[in-house]
């Protein structure tokens, strides 16, 4: 073996503060390792299959290594102060040196999370237990709680609804434990917004919280006396909605916002005109047209402001007379026969409207070319979620899909079932 070259099971490796050039292990523009000791296997002069690692901020990492990087199955362990035992802070899987995979983390305030990783973050579906007692169950998404979940509390209560930054967000059901009553209805920013409020239904043999703790009946509720109320209901979950709907659409993963067939159809129209992975602002304009719901100017701007993207006065009367030469909208496809489903149908732009956006860069009343910002499709996919539902595409934000209204209304005995087995 070479000098440094570093193969297959080796004793314990030490570094100590400083390395100097040609140093036994060092190569040209190698970084200072931030281990005191390693000891393990090796390939090409890299950790590289299963080994131990003890860094100087007390941790220590048990598991296989790839190239140098934490990669596979290992065990991350923490000594805090003068501890001299280790303290297990998560086992499971990792990738390039970041937590990724199913995985287990232990947090120094008693908190335990057990579930999916992605990038050194709660990713996917996972359990959190915390330390006061209260359990939540469901997805993640960059270290929050975001989509589907529920939430049990220590007092009995249970929430089980939509979620959206670490906070409970859309349809959701809270049951209360100690009178037996539920809200189901629509959440923003953590509060109930509009829904309904009443008893519990008690199957055959079951029941009521109040006896099993020995509290006294809440009072009746009072009786519903609206002329419509299911007209009220409607119209205050769409209110709240339509308020929510530039929130959740700016920031709910895609996979929420669209099923995986919508989603796909979605790509097909986009990469019909992309050029590389992005198209222009008229391409957009185009596609909402091949889809047969054509926006205006003002519309498309205002989406467009509420992602982020900001045009500038300029810019605006360039879109505005580029759109004047696009051909006329092509009437929406015709849902299946029998089909009464509201949800969107989409489909790719025709060549004659591809073509048309692909034409000259636009310029201003002097002939320089105006720059116009680039549309990604993660963009392009969230101002069709931003659309209104009455432009029939808006699927995931203001719908009652399977993400919606749908999936809680029917909650209520399970959540008042789950509460009184805790």
């Amino acid at each position: 073996m070479s000098r440094g070259g570093k193969k297959g099971p080796k004793a314990t490796v030490y570094w100590v503060g400083t390395r100097k050039p040609n140093e036994e292990g060092v190569l040209v523009g190698e970084p200072l390792f931030t281990a005191e000791a390693y000891q393990g296997e090796w390939d090409d002069n890299r950790r590289h299959g299963y080994g131990v690692n003890l860094y100087r901020n007390n941790t220590k990492y048990e598991g296989q290594w790839q190239c140098n990087k934490r990669h596979g199955e290992g065990v991350l362990w923490r000594k805090k102060g003068k501890e001299t035992e280790w303290r297990k802070v998560y086992t499971g899987g990792w990738q390039y040196d970041l937590r990724h995979g199913r995985g287990t983390q232990l947090y120094s305030n008693g908190d335990r999370y057990e579930g999916e990783w992605a990038d050194n973050r709660r990713q996917g579906r996972g359990t959190m237990w915390y330390a006061d007692g209260t359990v939540y169950e469901g997805e993640w998404h960059a270290d929050e709680r975001c989509g589907h979940g529920t939430l049990k509390l220590l007092n009995g209560d249970v929430y089980e609804g939509g979620w959206l930054k670490d906070d409970k967000e859309g349809p959701g059901a809270y049951f209360f434990f100690d009178t037996g009553r539920a809200f189901v209805g629509e959440w923003a920013n953590g509060l109930p917004q509009a829904g309904a409020y009443s008893d519990a239904e008690l199957s055959e043999g079951e029941v009521h919280p109040c006896e099993l703790t020995k509290r006294p009946y809440p009072k009746e509720l009072p009786p519903l006396q609206l002329m419509a109320p299911d007209d009220v209901m409607d119209a205050c979950l769409k209110a709240v909605r339509t308020v929510q709907s530039p929130f959740r659409a700016k920031h709910l993963p895609l996979e929420i916002l669209f099923s995986e067939d919508e989603l796909d159809e979605l790509h097909v129209t986009f990469d019909a005109v992309a050029d590389g992975d992005t198209i222009s602002v008229l391409d957009m304009r185009a596609l909402y047209m091949a889809m047969g719901c054509p926006i205006d100017d003002a519309a498309l701007t205002d989406r467009l402001a509420l992602l982020g993207i900001l045009l500038s006065p300029v810019q605006q009367d360039a879109l505005h007379t580029a759109a004047t030469q696009l051909p006329p909208a092509a009437p929406p496809p015709a849902p299946p026969a029998g089909d009464a489903s509201p949800t969107a149908s989409f489909v790719a732009p025709t060549p004659l409207v591809a073509t048309a956006t692909s034409a000259a860069p636009l310029r201003d009343i002097f002939g320089n070319p105006i720059e116009m910002p680039r549309i990604s499709f993660e963009t392009f996919a969230r101002s069709v979620a931003l659309a209104p539902p009455e432009e029939g595409v808006g699927v995931g934000v203001v719908g009652e899909g399977e993400n919606g209204m749908g999936k809680v209304m029917g909650t209520m005995q399970m959540l008042k079932e789950a509460a009184v087995e805790e």
